[in-house]
């Protein structure tokens, strides 16, 4: 179990950390959208409405964002089917 938070720690030391701009808007977006669900109520709004605000909570906490994290991760992914068009000179 030691080895797995390791390398937890050690993926997040290469991770680069958001800005005070960035923390800022997530911190706002947020709360505009827990007042939304609180306003429309905890138990009508669907579970899927509760993704943005617990990971913009999440990024102004940590630091971290999940967001960009996996959009890197889908790009890196997909590079391989989109390959760089040579210079034309």
């Amino acid at each position: 179990m030691n080895g797995f938070f390791s390398a937890i720690v050690n993926y997040f030391r290469g991770v680069e950390r958001l800005g005070p701009g960035l923390r800022l808007f997530f911190a706002v977006s947020g709360t505009i959208l827990w007042t939304g669900i609180w306003l429309t109520g905890f138990g009508v709004v669907h579970w899927v409405l509760y993704i943005p605000p617990i990971s913009f909570t999440f990024a102004v906490i940590t630091r971290i964002c999940p967001g960009k994290i996996l959009s890197e991760m889908i790009v890196k992914s997909l590079a391989p089917l989109f390959p760089p068009k040579p210079n034309e000179a």
